[in-house]
């Protein structure tokens, strides 16, 4: 079983493209981080989070590059269905830490 924790940057736009890929997988520790290269603009909200400008971008290879290893069973992150939907919706488990978040602590 490969688990990984997963995050991504994205343009913020609807549909969101991939312009950073980043995980670590359980168990081996191996990691992995990439950016990728968006066909749209990137939304300024999107920007004020990641602060990845654009010509950053320039030489990276497209968004659709972006994926998961084959071999990748779960994805763990914090509002992991927002990585999983702007990665494609691949066909993996997904363990959301927002949501256990949420239900240890309500409040």
């Amino acid at each position: 079983m490969q688990a990984l924790v997963v995050d991504t940057e994205t343009t913020g736009n609807e549909p969101a493209e991939v312009i950073e890929l980043a995980w670590l997988a359980l168990g081996t520790y191996s990691k992995f981080s990439q950016r990728f290269k968006p066909r749209g603009p990137i939304a300024y909200g999107a920007f004020a989070t990641h602060h990845i400008l654009p010509e950053e971008l320039e030489d990276c290879e497209p968004s659709q590059a972006a994926a998961l290893p084959s071999s990748c069973e779960y994805i763990i992150g914090h509002n992991i269905d927002y990585d999983w939907e702007a990665l494609g919706k691949p066909p993996v488990k997904r363990i959301c830490t927002l949501a256990m978040a949420r239900t240890f602590y309500p409040e």
